[in-house]
Protein backbone atom coordinates (compact mmCIF):
# COMPACT_ATOMS: atom_id res chain seq x y z
CA UNK A 1 0.00 0.00 0.00
CA UNK A 2 1.53 3.39 -1.25
CA UNK A 3 -1.15 5.67 -0.67
CA UNK A 4 -4.31 5.75 1.39
CA UNK A 5 -7.03 8.71 1.62
CA UNK A 6 -11.03 8.32 2.61
CA UNK A 7 -13.38 10.44 1.32
CA UNK A 8 -14.02 13.35 -0.86
CA UNK A 9 -11.07 15.35 -1.42
CA UNK A 10 -7.30 15.60 -1.89
CA UNK A 11 -7.97 14.94 -5.59
CA UNK A 12 -4.29 15.98 -6.77
CA UNK A 13 -2.47 14.12 -3.56
CA UNK A 14 -4.42 11.40 -4.99
CA UNK A 15 -3.41 11.68 -8.86
CA UNK A 16 -0.11 12.79 -8.06
CA UNK A 17 0.83 9.10 -6.45
CA UNK A 18 -1.12 7.34 -9.23
CA UNK A 19 1.19 8.74 -11.31
CA UNK A 20 3.93 8.07 -9.43
CA UNK A 21 3.20 4.50 -9.56
CA UNK A 22 2.34 4.40 -13.46
CA UNK A 23 6.09 6.23 -13.78
CA UNK A 24 4.13 9.29 -15.07
CA UNK A 25 6.82 12.78 -14.92
CA UNK A 26 6.29 16.12 -16.11
CA UNK A 27 3.79 18.61 -15.04
CA UNK A 28 -0.24 17.47 -14.12
CA UNK A 29 -2.61 19.17 -16.69
CA UNK A 30 -4.39 21.59 -14.26
CA UNK A 31 -8.42 21.60 -15.40
CA UNK A 32 -10.48 24.18 -13.95
CA UNK A 33 -13.64 22.40 -12.44
CA UNK A 34 -16.65 24.52 -10.66
CA UNK A 35 -16.81 24.31 -7.28
CA UNK A 36 -19.56 22.05 -6.19
CA UNK A 37 -19.72 22.54 -2.55
CA UNK A 38 -21.06 25.47 -0.46
CA UNK A 39 -19.98 26.58 2.90
CA UNK A 40 -23.61 26.08 4.03
CA UNK A 41 -24.24 23.00 2.24
CA UNK A 42 -24.51 19.48 4.22
CA UNK A 43 -21.34 17.33 4.16
CA UNK A 44 -20.77 13.96 3.63
CA UNK A 45 -21.96 12.09 6.07
CA UNK A 46 -21.82 8.44 7.05
CA UNK A 47 -24.51 5.96 8.51
CA UNK A 48 -22.22 2.94 9.89
CA UNK A 49 -21.18 3.00 13.53
CA UNK A 50 -17.39 3.19 12.74
CA UNK A 51 -17.77 6.54 11.53
CA UNK A 52 -21.54 7.71 11.99
CA UNK A 53 -21.61 11.65 12.03
CA UNK A 54 -24.47 13.64 12.76
CA UNK A 55 -26.81 11.83 13.85
CA UNK A 56 -29.75 12.73 15.70
CA UNK A 57 -31.64 10.16 18.25
CA UNK A 58 -34.55 12.41 19.15
CA UNK A 59 -38.17 12.97 17.90
CA UNK A 60 -38.04 12.91 13.74
CA UNK A 61 -40.13 15.84 13.71
CA UNK A 62 -37.80 18.03 15.27
CA UNK A 63 -34.62 16.93 13.03
CA UNK A 64 -32.17 20.22 12.96
CA UNK A 65 -30.51 20.83 9.47
CA UNK A 66 -27.33 18.51 8.53
CA UNK A 67 -28.79 15.48 10.45
CA UNK A 68 -30.07 12.11 10.55
CA UNK A 69 -32.27 9.90 11.97
CA UNK A 70 -32.93 6.05 11.66
CA UNK A 71 -36.73 4.72 12.26
CA UNK A 72 -38.24 1.25 12.60
CA UNK A 73 -35.71 -1.62 13.18
CA UNK A 74 -32.05 -1.70 11.85
CA UNK A 75 -29.39 -3.32 12.12
CA UNK A 76 -25.89 -1.25 12.51
CA UNK A 77 -22.91 -1.95 11.28
CA UNK A 78 -19.28 -0.52 11.37
CA UNK A 79 -19.68 0.41 7.42
CA UNK A 80 -23.84 0.63 7.34
CA UNK A 81 -27.44 0.46 8.69
CA UNK A 82 -28.98 -2.94 7.13
CA UNK A 83 -33.08 -2.48 7.77
CA UNK A 84 -34.47 -5.47 9.44
CA UNK A 85 -38.15 -4.93 8.53
CA UNK A 86 -39.97 -3.22 5.49
CA UNK A 87 -41.52 0.05 6.65
CA UNK A 88 -38.38 1.10 8.28
CA UNK A 89 -36.74 4.71 7.42
CA UNK A 90 -33.71 6.87 6.97
CA UNK A 91 -34.66 10.40 7.10
CA UNK A 92 -31.69 13.35 6.75
CA UNK A 93 -32.14 16.80 7.08
CA UNK A 94 -29.84 18.70 4.25
CA UNK A 95 -29.13 21.50 2.55
CA UNK A 96 -28.10 21.00 -1.22
CA UNK A 97 -29.26 20.92 -4.69
CA UNK A 98 -28.14 16.92 -5.73
CA UNK A 99 -28.64 14.34 -2.77
CA UNK A 100 -26.69 10.97 -3.22
CA UNK A 101 -26.51 7.65 -1.24
CA UNK A 102 -24.88 4.63 -1.08
CA UNK A 103 -26.75 1.39 -0.96
CA UNK A 104 -26.69 -1.88 -1.37
CA UNK A 105 -29.04 -5.10 -0.72
CA UNK A 106 -28.04 -7.70 1.97
CA UNK A 107 -25.99 -10.40 0.24
CA UNK A 108 -26.32 -8.82 -3.25
CA UNK A 109 -29.83 -9.38 -3.34
CA UNK A 110 -31.97 -7.02 -4.98
CA UNK A 111 -33.51 -4.14 -2.63
CA UNK A 112 -35.97 -1.41 -2.57
CA UNK A 113 -36.84 1.88 -1.26
CA UNK A 114 -39.61 4.25 -1.48
CA UNK A 115 -37.82 7.66 -1.72
CA UNK A 116 -39.95 11.06 -0.66
CA UNK A 117 -38.75 14.61 -0.13
CA UNK A 118 -40.61 16.72 1.99
CA UNK A 119 -43.93 14.93 0.76
CA UNK A 120 -42.79 15.47 -2.80
CA UNK A 121 -41.34 13.40 -5.34
CA UNK A 122 -41.21 16.03 -7.90
CA UNK A 123 -37.69 16.66 -7.80
CA UNK A 124 -35.98 13.53 -7.42
CA UNK A 125 -33.37 11.95 -8.80
CA UNK A 126 -32.13 10.28 -12.12
CA UNK A 127 -32.06 6.83 -10.20
CA UNK A 128 -35.79 7.33 -8.70
CA UNK A 129 -38.70 6.10 -10.76
CA UNK A 130 -42.22 6.61 -9.49
CA UNK A 131 -40.43 7.66 -5.98
CA UNK A 132 -39.35 4.21 -5.55
CA UNK A 133 -35.34 3.00 -6.45
CA UNK A 134 -34.58 -0.23 -7.43
CA UNK A 135 -30.85 -1.31 -6.07
CA UNK A 136 -29.30 -3.74 -8.35
CA UNK A 137 -25.91 -3.50 -7.09
CA UNK A 138 -24.04 -1.58 -4.26
CA UNK A 139 -22.99 2.20 -5.51
CA UNK A 140 -23.71 5.81 -5.47
CA UNK A 141 -27.51 6.25 -6.44
CA UNK A 142 -29.03 9.68 -7.21
CA UNK A 143 -32.34 10.63 -4.89
CA UNK A 144 -32.67 14.48 -5.23
CA UNK A 145 -32.18 16.81 -8.15
CA UNK A 146 -33.30 20.37 -6.97
CA UNK A 147 -33.24 23.28 -9.38
CA UNK A 148 -31.26 25.16 -7.05
CA UNK A 149 -29.66 24.45 -3.39
CA UNK A 150 -32.27 24.36 -0.55
CA UNK A 151 -32.56 23.62 2.28
CA UNK A 152 -35.16 20.08 2.46
CA UNK A 153 -36.05 16.66 4.01
CA UNK A 154 -35.48 13.40 2.48
CA UNK A 155 -37.01 10.23 3.77
CA UNK A 156 -35.72 6.70 2.39
CA UNK A 157 -38.18 4.02 3.85
CA UNK A 158 -37.33 0.49 3.24
CA UNK A 159 -39.54 -1.66 1.01
CA UNK A 160 -37.11 -5.08 1.52
CA UNK A 161 -35.66 -6.12 4.49
CA UNK A 162 -31.76 -6.04 3.83
CA UNK A 163 -31.93 -2.80 2.09
CA UNK A 164 -28.10 -1.26 3.13
CA UNK A 165 -27.06 2.37 3.64
CA UNK A 166 -23.94 3.30 3.60
CA UNK A 167 -22.98 7.35 3.34
CA UNK A 168 -24.87 10.26 2.05
CA UNK A 169 -22.92 12.93 -0.08
CA UNK A 170 -24.31 16.53 -1.34
CA UNK A 171 -23.68 18.54 -4.09
CA UNK A 172 -24.55 22.62 -4.82
CA UNK A 173 -24.10 24.94 -7.29
CA UNK A 174 -21.05 27.51 -7.77
CA UNK A 175 -21.55 30.06 -5.66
Amino acid sequence: INYVHFGEGRYDVTEHNIRTLLGITGEMERKVEAKVQTADQTQETYLGTARATREFTGDAQLLPLHQWTLAGQWDRQGQYAQAVETGATLTMHFKAKKVFLVLAGADNAVAGAAISLAGNTERLGADVKDGRVTVNGSRLYELVNLNKSAEDILTVRALTPGLQVYAFTFESDPE
